[in-house]
């Protein structure tokens, strides 16, 4: 089964490979851009990552999606699929407050484990340094009476210590978080995918169907997410550390590490993420017979709720009826599809 998704994914990129690249390239090198931003003024590439990089990341999904259709990719499409984004139908389609949370928490863990390590190296190569900026350090979080001369006092004594301490710790931290944030984005891509198969008069159901559905395979889903992207995984640890190498030995700034690390990151992905799209292709075509499963039957189990709790015309319970009876059908289909699909 692994050999055959693999076998998918790479038929899927052979349609239309310059199409991918394309697709690929720009998404990275606008994200390169955006993290840059940060550089210039605090907090700016954040704003530009929500506003205007999760859009594109949207269109070149969907533009992604029909590239068997399309012999060139169109910036026009790729400009109003990205405004589909906000519409009722894509919107969340990434889980974004999430992938935060799930960022923040890790943040939050490995800080406890970053500094117990980073404060054991410290104490075995500066045992004086360290016990005196730590002795300084217990006494200022013990005074009630603390300002913030004494803060800045602490900070800089020893050329530093502790505050370069605090900085390492603090980017490593956070660096562990973007990447965990970084990965759930990308596997959450699925939804962009999932999404598309639903009407317009089954937005509400079909949202909470395909969450649902996610959740019921999300072992199997990302088991094969991970058989096909792991190169994502590397590349992306690799343009942090190489980030971080560059921000101490080439800038000597440890304050832009992690704007550096998601910058180089981002041009590492550019070598992969054309094939990247192609995967995700391919991960839609295997699971998207379970999600419209899930759709379809959380309508239909609506539908009968509604029958057997609100008090219906004749012409109102007919229509309901003829509604059941359609989607029975269209379920039967796709399941004798999907038969036929998995035995060619």
């Amino acid at each position: 089964m692994a050999s055959k998704l693999i076998s998918a994914s790479r038929e899927k990129f052979k349609v239309n490979p310059i199409a991918f690249i394309c697709l690929g390239v720009l998404f990275c090198v606008f994200a390169a851009l955006c993290v840059a931003l940060s550089l210039l003024v605090p907090f700016l590439g954040a704003v530009a990552v929500v506003l205007l990089l999760f859009p594109l990341l949207c269109g070149v999904v969907i533009q992604s999606s029909s590239l068997e259709y399309f012999d060139k990719v169109s910036f026009k499409n790729i400009i109003a699929f990205s405004a589909r984004y906000y519409s009722p139908q894509f919107s969340g389609s990434f889980r974004l407050l999430w992938c935060l949370l799930r960022g923040f928490i890790v943040t939050v863990a490995s800080s406890f484990i970053v500094t117990l390590v980073v404060c054991g190296i410290a104490k075995g190569l500066y045992p004086q340094t360290f016990d005196t900026c730590f002795n300084a350090l217990m006494g200022y979080l013990t005074n009630v009476n603390s300002t913030t001369e004494d803060l800045n006092a602490l900070l800089t004594m020893e050329n530093g210590f502790i505050g370069n301490c605090l900085l390492f710790i603090e980017s490593i931290s956070v660096a562990f978080g973007l990447f965990v944030f970084v990965i759930s984005v990308s596997f959450n891509t699925l939804g962009v995918y999932f999404r598309m198969l639903l009407k317009p008069t089954g937005l509400m159901f079909g949202k909470y169907s395909i969450n649902t559905a996610i959740n019921t395979n999300r072992k199997a889903l990302f088991k094969d997410y991970l058989l096909l992207n792991w190169p994502l995984i590397v590349l992306l640890l690799l343009g942090m550390v190489g980030g971080f190498l560059i921000s101490i030995f080439v800038f000597q700034d440890l304050v832009i590490a992690v704007d550096v690390g998601l910058i180089f990151s981002f041009v590492l992905l550019m070598f992969f993420a054309p094939k990247y799209l192609a995967n995700m292709n391919a991960l839609f075509d295997k699971y998207k017979f379970l999600i419209v499963i899930g759709i379809n039957d959380s309508i239909k189990k609506t539908i009968e709720k509604i029958q057997r709790t609100v008090d219906l015309s004749t012409e109102d319970k007919e229509r309901i009826e003829e509604a059941l009876k359609e989607c029975d059908e269209e379920m039967k289909q796709m399941e004798e599809d999907n038969k036929k699909d998995s035995t060619e």
